[in-house]
């Protein structure tokens, strides 16, 4: 899967609370139907999750973590 510029920067919105920038790219997506948008998404948290517990971690442990 090619990986679209307006996905990641739809991602940067969120992490950085930019609502406004957020809803135009929401919009934009909605509009282009999200092609690719849930194995994206699965990515993007399998990602933090080995970061987050460096590559150590069961599942409960995951759950059960607070940031």
């Amino acid at each position: 899967m090619a990986v679209e510029v307006d996905l990641i920067e739809f991602v940067r919105t969120l992490v950085r609370d930019e609502y406004e920038a957020n809803d135009h790219y929401e919009r934009k997506l909605d509009d282009d139907g999200w092609a690719g948008w849930p194995p994206y998404l699965s990515a993007l948290f399998f990602l933090a999750v080995d970061r987050r517990f460096a590559g150590v971690y069961d599942e409960p442990q995951v759950i059960r973590s607070r940031p």
